[in-house]
C-alpha cells in the first residue's frame, strides 16, 4: 500500500487533522478488522470499492463512493479489500465535522453514511472534482477550498472543541471535573455538549482514544512489551488495558495485535 499524507493549512488545523490518499493493488480479498476508534472522516473511493462485513452476522455490503464515518465504540464491522484501490480521506479533529457542518454527532456514532445524503449536492460536486483530479496535491487543494468555502477558517473553536482536541493529542488523558471548571460548566453540561459535538461521552471517548493509542503503539514497534505500553498510557495495570481491549476490539491485546498485523502484512 502506498500512503500519502499531509497536514492542512494552518487555518484549518483546529478542525482537520490530515488529508490522506491510499493506493493499493491487492490479490484476492483481505479482511481488515476495525475496532473502536475515535476518528471521524470523510472518504472518497476514487477507484475500486471496499466491502464492509458485519462482525456479528457476516453480511457484506458495498461501501458507497463517498462516505461520512463517525467515531465507533466497538468492533462493529471489518473491511474486505481487494483489487486496485485509490482512496482520498479528510480526517477531522474530534468535533471538526460538527463545527463545519452542524451535524449532531450522535447521529454518526457507530455509523457510516453515504456522504451525499448527509451533505447534499455540494458534496457530490466535490466528489466529481476529486475524481477528475490528477494528483494528491490537486485533491488536497480542492478539499481545502471546499472546507474554507464552508466558512470553517473564520471560526474560533469553542471550549468543547479545544478539550476534545486535547484528549486526542494527549492519548486519552482527561480530568473531567477540572475541564468542566475551566469551561465554566457543570459536569452534566460538559458531558451533554461533548456528546453533541463529538458523538461520545467524554470519559468513554478518552478510553477509546487510549485503547487506540495502545494498539497503534504496538503496531509501530512490535518489540515493545504490553506492560510498558500500559504504564506509558496511564492504565492502572496491564489487566485494566486487557479489559478495554476486550470491550473495544473483542479480544485480548495479543490476539488483536496478531490479527491486525496479519491483515496489514497481506496488503503491504
Amino acid at each position: 500500500m502506498k500512503l500519502t499524507t499531509t497536514l492542512p493549512v494552518t487555518v484549518l488545523r483546529d478542525y482537520v487533522r490530515s488529508f490522506e490518499q491510499r493506493e493499493a493493488d491487492i490479490e484476492g480479498n483481505v479482511v481488515f478488522p476495525i475496532a473502536a476508534r475515535p476518528i471521524q472522516f470523510l472518504e472518497f473511493y476514487l477507484q475500486g470499492k471496499y466491502l464492509v462485513e458485519s462482525h456479528d452476522s457476516g453480511a457484506r455490503d458495498v461501501v458507497p463512493r463517498a462516505v461520512v464515518v463517525g467515531p465507533s465504540t466497538y468492533r462493529r464491522v471489518d473491511l474486505v479489500l481487494g483489487g486496485h484501490l485509490e482512496v482520498f480521506t479528510i480526517q477531522f479533529q474530534p468535533s471538526g465535522f460538527h463545527q463545519l457542518f452542524g451535524v449532531p454527532m450522535p447521529e454518526l456514532t457507530n455509523r457510516a453514511l453515504e456522504a451525499g445524503s448527509v451533505l447534499g449536492p455540494v458534496l457530490r460536486e466535490l466528489e466529481h472534482r476529486l475524481d477528475d483530479a490528477h494528483s494528491f496535491s490537486e485533491r488536497v487543494q480542492l478539499a481545502t477550498t471546499f472546507l474554507l468555502d464552508r466558512g470553517l477558517g473564520t471560526r474560533t473553536p469553542d471550549i468543547i472543541a479545544r478539550l476534545a482536541n486535547e484528549v486526542l493529542e494527549s492519548r486519552g488523558a482527561l480530568r473531567l471535573r477540572e475541564a468542566a471548571e475551566r469551561a465554566g460548566l457543570s459536569l452534566r453540561q460538559l458531558e451533554r455538549r461533548f456528546r453533541e459535538t463529538v458523538g461520545v461521552a467524554p470519559k468513554h471517548y478518552a478510553r477509546i482514544v487510549r485503547f487506540h493509542a495502545a494498539s497503534e503503539a504496538k503496531a509501530r514497534l512490535s518489540e515493545r512489551v504490553w506492560t510498558d505500553i500500559a504504564h506509558d498510557l496511564g492504565y492502572y495495570d496491564q489487566m485494566h488495558m486487557v479489559h478495554d481491549f476486550r470491550i473495544f476490539a473483542g479480544e485480548s491485546p495479543t490476539g488483536w495485535n496478531k490479527r491486525l498485523a496479519a491483515s496489514r502484512q497481506s496488503w503491504l
